[in-house]
């Protein structure tokens, strides 16, 4: 399952991710830029709850490792799709106080 993620950085800024493989202890995540390994990134997941509220969850997380995310191979046009690169994070923790992301950058 993916997530369409909001990832700051206190070196890199903001920006928008896909969180794919998501698990307990961390996640692959693709993204605009590819930072460096020990970078500290928070990753926000907005979610839905029961009672029918938007509610966001923020990962304080490290990024362990680089990889690739080699979409799906079309067999009827014989044609790969782009490879992304993706960064492996490490989930340490969740954000105690959330600071307003910008509008811009959740919507």
């Amino acid at each position: 399952m993916s997530s369409l993620v909001v990832i700051t950085s206190t070196l890199y800024g903001d920006t928008f991710g896909v969180a794919r493989e998501v698990g307990d202890l961390g996640a692959v995540l693709e993204m605009q830029y590819i930072p460096p390994v020990g970078t500290a990134l928070v990753v926000h997941f907005q979610y839905i709850t029961p009672d029918d509220l938007l509610t966001e969850l923020a990962i304080r997380s490290v990024v362990i490792g680089h990889g690739q995310v080699v979409p799906q191979f079309i067999r009827d046009t014989k044609v790969m799709c782009g490879v992304t690169r993706s960064v492996i994070v490490r989930f340490e923790g969740i954000e105690d106080s959330l600071e307003p992301v910008a509008a811009h950058v959740m919507h």
